[in-house]
């Protein structure tokens, strides 16, 4: 059988953790390890661990690091960990998810010869609602009705890491690991992009379910309504998320670099948000330049 290691990323959300790892532990095919990745949490978690034996089962390989590192940094330790234990396969995914029964098998037994396999991510609440809408063959589908009713399992260049993401250990080691140093927004991005930029290609494998929480984030509409901008009320956090695609797309897409800059000024120019223009300005010298560190003085 070939070894399968998931990796969880977690911080202050016990409840969503246990889930987790009880959707882990119930596969129909069973992963050899599961690295739990704490970042920091102050909410029990540790002593959820300890009291009920968690840390000392022989599957679970539970690693408290010690400050939070946000999502890139808590997958940067996984991935990191799931190579010492010489899997095969690593399998992404945060807290808040939970797989079907048979995802992990149908990831693994899918008619196809990439090494990045993503399942299908439907809403945890709704399962017939997809997390992430995106064009299938040609068609823009938004339940899992209408994802059935193509005419095929296996649908090419598609993605949602780490979101029920399998890949090949073979990836790590050759590209490297998640940049640590975005934090969060955009690093799982920037691992997909440099995976295809090495010749690594993923598919969606329809049959295989990651139940998630839809995307709660606000969106605010630009150019008529044609496209959209995430504009968190953080200056901090506005920051992070302009420096990491700004690092992304200077070196993958200057295309959507453009595109990026555009939708932000007109954005600011529209409502009259005098926060958006320094800031861009600022994480686009940044990120291009890989600068990191530089968001402490955005504290709020």
């Amino acid at each position: 059988m070939k070894k399968v290691i998931a990796i969880v990323v977690t911080f202050n959300r016990i409840e969503l953790l246990k889930r987790c790892i009880l959707g882990i532990r119930d596969q129909s095919y069973p992963v050899h390890r599961i690295v739990v990745i704490d970042n920091a949490s102050t909410d029990g978690t540790n002593e959820w661990v300890v009291k009920e034996g968690i840390k000392n089962e022989p599957r679970i390989d539970y690693v408290r690091l010690k400050e939070n590192v946000g999502g890139a940094g808590g997958f940067n330790a996984g991935i990191a960990r799931a190579i010492e234990l010489d899997g095969d396969w690593l399998w992404l995914m945060d807290d808040d998810g939970v797989p079907a029964k048979n995802a992990l098998e149908m990831l693994l037994n899918a008619q196809t010869k990439s090494l990045i396999r993503n399942s299908l991510v439907v809403s945890i609440d709704d399962y017939n609602t997809l997390c992430f809408t995106r064009k299938l063959n040609g068609c823009k589908v938004e339940t899992l009705s209408e994802v059935k009713k193509l005419d095929t399992d296996i649908i090419e260049g598609i993605a949602f890491p780490f979101n029920g993401t399998l890949i090949s250990s073979t990836i790590p080691k050759k590209i490297g690991l998640p940049l640590k140093e975005m934090f969060i927004w955009g690093d799982e991005i920037e691992y997909m992009e440099r995976a295809k930029k090495n010749n690594f290609f993923p598919v969606l494998v329809s049959t295989s379910i990651h139940y998630h929480p839809l995307d709660k984030a606000k969106r605010s509409p630009v150019l008529g309504g044609l496209a959209h901008v995430s504009v968190p009320e953080s200056r901090k956090r506005l920051y992070i998320l302009l420096r990491n695609h700004s690092y992304i797309w200077s070196r993958y897409s200057l295309a959507k670099l453009a595109l990026m800059i555009l939708k932000y000024l007109v954005y600011a120019v529209t409502n009259n948000d005098k926060r958006v223009i320094p800031i861009l300005l600022s994480a686009l010298r940044d990120g291009i330049s890989a600068r990191w560190g530089n968001e402490a003085k955005y504290l709020e």
